[in-house]
């Protein structure tokens, strides 16, 4: 018991100065919006983090796929793949970026000694890149395959995890919820996180941080190039216009349903119907995934309190709520999709 005091207190003077700053920058801000706030610091290089996974008896080989193009701000891509390094020491480790990038960088990336990819960028890059998205994620996924992963996770350039437990996290998902309605194509569950998933896109499941077998995750990262202009499509009317135009995430998310020999309906029930049974959604901070771009410092940035909106995200326990009682839910708010994105749902 003094032993536990006597670490409390250390604890309590480690963070006096944030409890100072913190007071200092936030009392404000609280008071005028009358709410509470809260701050969380990650550090940025690899070498002051101490943190390690649990050894395991027996580790499925995993890739770990990082597509796009170098962030080399803080030398963020450089600092992923070390703490990847330390974190996951028998993953396989794939960049797969782009021939061209900055010379100097990408040596000091080959000088970490994991897989690199480069392939030369399309012609035409598509709407928001999701045809550099969909190059640079396959070459990677098939250097995977080639070096025996079984499954993979395919992250970007740009974001980091941080939790050491997240790859035995991911492939325990899979062994929880394994498929409720099998085929022959589907070998299990793909799962992805509650970042730019919404509960109220059709089936609008992010592509950012995506994880799964490896024939499934090629399975998904194969689709055609998308060949259309932004003029092609209506993607700011309404939800479901946006669902009906299957850009980027959708667009991945349907041509792997219609792969499976799930031919989407484009309606909420259906979409909420596809992510019970063919993916899984989990939380961002399960992983601790930590994205600087738009809002870097807004972590909770798709959670309202003030209504409810279709731009909320989809949540591990709003998908588990679906996995278990989709067919308990007294309606489906079809309603919400006539609505441009972020207005209020109805119920």
């Amino acid at each position: 018991m003094k032993s536990l005091k006597k670490y409390t207190r250390k604890l309590l003077t480690k963070y006096q100065p944030h409890k100072k700053l913190s007071s200092l920058v936030f009392s404000p801000i609280e008071s005028l919006k009358d709410s509470f706030a809260t701050y969380h610091l990650r550090p940025r290089r690899a070498a002051t983090i101490g943190t390690h996974a649990d050894a395991l008896i027996n580790e499925p080989k995993t890739a770990i796929v990082i597509q796009g193009g170098l962030a080399e701000q803080h030398d963020f891509t450089l600092e992923s793949i070390r703490l990847y390094k330390e974190h996951f020491p028998n993953a396989i480790l794939i960049l797969s970026t782009w021939e061209g990038n900055n010379s100097g960088y990408i040596e000091k990336i080959k000088n970490e000694h994991i897989e690199i990819v480069e392939s030369p960028k399309p012609n035409f890059s598509g709407i928001s890149n999701v045809n550099l998205q969909i190059i640079s994620s396959q070459r990677g996924l098939e250097r995977a395959k080639a070096l025996g992963a079984l499954y993979a996770v395919k992250t970007r350039t740009d974001q980091r995890m941080y939790s050491p437990l997240a790859l035995e996290f991911l492939r325990n998902v899979l062994k929880a919820f394994p498929l409720i309605k099998t085929n022959s194509i589907q070998k299990e569950r793909i799962v992805s996180i509650s970042l730019d998933t919404f509960k109220y896109r059709l089936y609008g499941l992010s592509d950012m941080f995506v994880f799964g077998h490896i024939d499934d995750m090629l399975l998904y990262w194969t689709p055609k190039l998308d060949m259309r202009n932004s003029e092609d499509v209506d993607l700011d009317s309404s939800v479901k216009n946006f669902g009906i135009s299957r850009v980027c995430e959708v667009y991945f998310a349907t041509e792997f349903l219609k792969k499976v020999d799930h031919m989407p309906t484009m309606t909420l029930a259906d979409s909420w119907y596809a992510y019970a049974n063919y993916f899984c959604v989990i939380d961002q901070a399960s992983i601790d995934l930590y994205w600087p771009k738009y809002m870097p410092r807004i972590e909770h940035r798709y959670t309202f309190y003030d209504h409810t909106r279709n731009s909320q995200a989809l949540t591990f326990a709003e998908w588990l709520n679906l996995y278990v009682g989709l067919n308990n839910k007294a309606m489906i708010p079809e309603n919400a999709l006539s609505k441009r994105f972020g207005e209020t749902v109805h119920t």
